[in-house]
């Protein structure tokens, strides 16, 4: 892996390298956006039991926490997001949601550039970026000619004209 940039952009003249390293590629980020997402998902639960703990803790123990009757539970529940541990683990958690996001996204530019790279593939088999094999003023002479033998084609052909005739109205 070289650097994001890198990663996403193609270079057309080397759509070889590009398709065998796409593979690696998305294996590559799709183990990233797994492991970003399970430390997303253990931090929160290391958060959820945080923050449980301490409800039950302010409940049990108010007066160590300023109150002289037990709080309500919409009092605990504030004084609880008020702790260090849980702003720590809160802020963590965020970082992780936008790691997870980042990754997420870069899954979808790599989805963008596989169907670029199948396009791409697909316009040079066809000899899009090949010389021309016949030159232009010949090509268009060619052309010219065979408008011209079908026109004639079809003013021999009476189906021809009828389906003409139906078809103009």
């Amino acid at each position: 892996m070289m650097g994001y940039k890198e990663d996403i952009s193609i270079n057309k003249y080397s759509l070889d390298f590009e398709l065998q390293r796409q593979s690696n590629l998305v294996d590559t980020y799709g183990i990233s956006l797994a492991l970003n997402e399970y430390r997303r998902d253990k931090v929160k639960d290391r958060l959820d039991v945080l923050k449980a703990e301490l409800f039950i803790d302010i409940k049990m123990n108010f007066d160590d926490y300023g109150f002289d009757k037990s709080p309500t539970d919409t009092l605990t529940k504030a004084t609880v997001d008020t702790q260090e541990g849980v702003i720590r683990l809160k802020q963590k958690y965020r970082g992780y949601v936008h790691r997870v996001s980042a990754w997420k996204a870069s899954n979808i530019a790599l989805a963008h550039k596989r169907d670029s790279l199948k396009g791409l593939y697909h316009l040079f088999n066809s000899g899009y970026w090949g010389d021309p094999k016949i030159p232009i003023e010949h090509q268009e002479k060619y052309d010219k000619s065979q408008s011209e033998n079908y026109n004639d084609s079809i003013q021999d052909d009476k189906l021809m004209q009828k389906r003409r005739r139906i078809k103009n109205g």
